[in-house]
């Protein structure tokens, strides 16, 4: 009883810091239906800008979808403030939509957009608890790629980090968190959320049972909350019980010529029978003398194992990659990845990294944030392998 005690505080922690990373819980509404949660559900986490010295503040910042599908698969749905969905057909971004319809109407495109059939619970956060959140956790380590530099003094808002590794807490990771001045604007700020939150969430780990609970003393005092403890209860014992596994995804999406983000469907539903879902990158830097590198990689996969695979055949410029290496990034423990790949490429040697039990995510991330570069954005691979040379 005392483990499922550990567990359950550390997982509504989890819940928690999913938005209050730099935002502080203003109320948590549930509004149970009358489906049982067997079904695929949600619980939504808005962060919401203060408008700092303003008063008339209401646009949603930051947008999470924790969700549990009938498999009891559970994952993190991050949605980028730009995002345009249709209310009482009208286009409007979504981060306007609390402001304008209320918290109701933002859960009902929500759940259109993640698929789930019940939306369990909500909560509405600002920017105020991650100031005192990391006197707790201590100092996030973050690498900024490129010095950041922005003023807003309506705000009240300035951020200034010079290119480096740098060690962050309070004001100053919420400054980092929110900063989206660069080429990569909303986009690059959700994979800085994600880095951050990762490495929140293994802090909070490694925390004793004391340190906790001050964590949670500290976040409940210092917040309005309500919620049904009872149904969250049995959430997370579901994940306790089923060893679940937690992913952190971006809602698919492509940019339009005016910068909005289109949403390129609906989370998909898993289908237990469909295939598996692989991109395959070049490693390769002369691989044109065999030929072409999708038409090579392609033929293999399909006649050794029966699934179509998409290539990508630009080399990734990472210097955290050897050239002619092989690794496997594995996102989904549904399939078994290591033997398919040992089908299709019975000569070659891979790394593999599984991502679902969070093995490697620097490096995934660092490719993420290089195939965004090179404008490709996705999240429903369960597998992506950066191909090197065979071992033969």
């Amino acid at each position: 009883m005392v483990k499922l005690l550990h567990y359950l505080i550390i997982i509504v922690a989890l819940l928690i810091l999913c938005g209050c990373i730099f935002f502080t819980v203003k109320s948590f509404k549930n509004y149970f239906e009358a489906q049982s949660l067997d079904e695929s559900t949600g619980f939504i986490i808005v962060g919401k800008d203060s408008g700092g010295k303003l008063s008339s503040g209401g646009r949603t910042d930051f947008i999470v979808t924790l969700k549990k599908n009938k498999e009891n698969d559970f994952g993190i749905v991050s949605i980028p403030r730009d995002t345009l969905v249709e209310v009482e057909g009208e286009e409007h971004k979504i981060n306007s939509i609390y402001l304008s319809y209320g918290i109701d109407v933002l859960a009902e495109k929500i759940k259109e957009l993640v698929n789930v059939n019940v939306i369990a619970g909500y909560m509405i956060l600002d920017f105020e608890t991650v100031i005192g959140l990391t006197e707790f956790t201590g100092p996030i380590s973050v690498f900024v790629e490129s010095a950041m530099h922005h003023d807003d003094f309506q705000q009240d808002l300035h951020i200034h980090f010079e290119k480096g590794y740098q060690q962050l807490k309070g004001k100053q990771l919420l400054n980092y968190l929110r900063f989206r001045s660069d080429s990569e604007g909303d986009l690059g700020r959700i994979e800085r959320q994600k880095d951050v939150l990762m490495k929140l969430v293994n802090k909070v780990f490694n925390l004793d049972l004391k340190s906790m609970y001050n964590t949670i003393k500290f976040i409940m005092n210092e917040t309005e909350n309500e919620f049904d403890i009872v149904s969250l209860a049995s959430l997370m014992y579901s994940f306790v019980n089923n060893k679940t596994d937690l992913t952190i995804n971006t809602l698919p999406y492509r940019i339009d010529e005016s910068g909005n983000v289109i949403p390129l469907s609906k989370i998909p539903v898993v289908d237990e029978e469909q295939e598996p879902r692989i991109l395959i990158i070049n490693n390769i830097p002369d691989f044109s003398r065999y030929g072409n590198f999708s038409q090579i990689v392609e033929g293999q996969w399909k006649k050794r194992t029966g699934y179509d695979v998409l290539t990508y055949d630009l080399i990734p410029e990472l210097k955290i990659f050897e050239k002619r290496e092989t690794y496997a990034f594995l996102n989904n423990k549904r399939f078994e990845f290591k033997e398919i790949f040992k089908m299709a490429q019975p000569y070659h040697s891979a790394e593999f990294f599984e991502t679902y039990l969070l093995e490697g995510l620097g490096l995934y991330y660092r490719l993420r944030e290089w195939l965004a570069n090179q404008n490709i954005y996705f999240d429903y691979f369960d597998a992506i392998i950066l191909l090197g040379v065979s071992q033969s």
